[in-house]
């Protein structure tokens, strides 16, 4: 008898264990698929709205007030930060058919669906504070496609290593790098055409996408090294030669010589500079889609 008690006391112990093993791998699942961190997004986001307020002072689109800028930060990050089954079963990947994907029955891989639905809430926005909230919404999945591992797209979770996570989502902004990229960006957004959300989510994807289809400057090879696209086009691709490496010192194959980047390379400046840059920008776009409701004789073009 005290045999069996004891047999089922391990059999509990055991079986607690294993919900508890599965439960925490699916929290860590659920914060490692999303793209920057809160603190980047929030960077971003800050540096997006003053560029923005500054490029259409003077104009007929009304800039931001304080309180619309962090209704936006504020829905960008919880954007980021959804309750625990919503982050199991919804990521963040772009895919470039622009295709609904799914994962096992119940984990939509694409962020698609999700993205559609929260244009659909814009148009159904029944007042300025629902649709700058919404406008966040959108603005996590924009600067989300400025990263290179959300729409190679490559499955950046590692099981056997708790908490990794691509190293270039979480490389350093830094102000004074944008900015200086920023200071010709007025002119260009003031005479921005006819753009909608999703025109404006795949303009951005695509544009990290030939970022890293491009060649490492002075080398004889791409980024690709990092980032590799499935050859197929229609699934996750995976890390490259150089590995989850962005940032670090790192050998790889360029051609018929051996190539390196250094810890904090230049290099590395440089390319994070121009999706950081990316992301600020298309961002002001996104603004500017929505401020233009607000402009008399303007049509809704979201």
């Amino acid at each position: 008898m005290v045999h069996a008690q004891v047999g089922f006391a391990e059999m509990f112990s055991v079986k607690r264990s294993a919900n508890l093993i599965v439960g925490m791998c699916l929290l860590w699942l659920a914060c490692s698929v999303q793209a920057y961190n809160d603190d980047i997004h929030q960077r971003l986001t800050f540096m997006a709205a003053r560029q923005f307020n500054h490029c259409v002072e003077g104009s007929d689109v009304p800039m931001l007030k304080p309180l619309a800028v962090r209704y936006i930060v504020k829905a960008n990050l919880r954007e980021q930060n959804r309750n625990f089954f919503a982050g199991i079963s919804s990521w963040h990947f772009y895919d470039e058919n622009q295709a609904e994907r799914r994962a096992l029955w119940f984990v939509e891989t694409s962020l698609h669906a999700r993205f559609n639905d929260k244009v659909l809430e814009m148009q159904q926005a029944e007042d300025s504070t629902e649709e700058y909230v919404v406008l966040g919404n959108l603005v996590n999945f924009i600067q989300g496609v400025t990263s290179p591992v959300q729409v190679v797209p490559v499955f950046h979770p590692r099981w056997w290593r708790w908490g990794a996570s691509d190293k270039f989502n979480h490389y350093a902004v830094v102000a004074d790098g944008i900015q200086k990229l920023l200071e010709a960006s007025c002119p260009g957004l003031i005479e921005m055409g006819d753009v909608d959300f999703n025109s404006l989510l795949i303009s951005t994807a695509t544009m990290t996408l030939d970022a890293v289809r491009g060649e490492i400057p002075g080398m004889n090879a791409t980024w690709e090294v990092f980032w590799e696209e499935d050859p197929d086009y229609g699934d996750f691709g995976q890390y490259g030669e150089a590995g989850n490496n962005f940032g670090r010192e790192v050998d790889f194959q360029c051609g018929d010589e051996v190539c390196q980047l250094l810890e904090d390379d230049p290099i590395y400046r440089e390319f994070a500079d121009q999706r950081h840059f990316l992301a600020v920008l298309a961002t002001m776009k996104a603004m500017l889609i929505l401020q233009r409701r607000r402009v008399p004789g303007q049509s809704d073009s979201s």
